[in-house]
This record gives C-alpha cells, sequence and structure tokens, in this order.
C-alpha cells in the first residue's frame, strides 16, 4: 500500500498514471497475502440465508445495495420494514 501511496502522491497533475502498473501493485498484494478476488466487496449488499428484506412498496421494483443496507433483515413472515 505504501508503494501505490507514493507513486500516485509523485504524479504530476496533468500526468497520465500507468494503471497496468498500479494494478499489478494490488495484483501481488492480494497474491502474497493469499487473498483471492471473489469481487464481492464489502460494500455489497448480501442477505443472510432464511431472511427476507421487507421493502417500501415505492421500492420492491428495484434492489439498492444502498437502501436495502438501511432496512433490518426480517425471518420469513415477520413483521414490515425496520429502519436502523
Amino acid at each position: 500500500m505504501a508503494t501505490y501511496l507514493r507513486y500516485v502522491r509523485s504524479l504530476d497533475f496533468f500526468e497520465v498514471p500507468n494503471y497496468e502498473y498500479l494494478r499489478w501493485i494490488f495484483s501481488d498484494l492480494m497474491e502474497r497475502r493469499g487473498w483471492v478476488c471473489d469481487w464481492e466487496f464489502d460494500w455489497c449488499y448480501r442477505p443472510l440465508p432464511g431472511a427476507k428484506v421487507h421493502l417500501p412498496p415505492l421500492c420492491r421494483c428495484f434492489t439498492c445495495p444502498l437502501l436495502t443496507s438501511i432496512l433490518v433483515l426480517e425471518p420469513e413472515g415477520g413483521p414490515g420494514p425496520q429502519y436502523k
């Protein structure tokens, strides 16, 4: 991470970053740490097994991770939406 920060801080405002090098920095870090890239990020919404999200009627036409993350998950047949 320090390598990345040193590199980006050294860039001139009009200089185009070497994106291949920057990708390599993070790929190398992940490989050294033994991390696997599953493309599931911390900010992605993942429902708990057996839980159901109760959305207000106007929100049922889409599932927005930010919107659904503020709703409390309720078990099947639980009460309506409860906001955190």
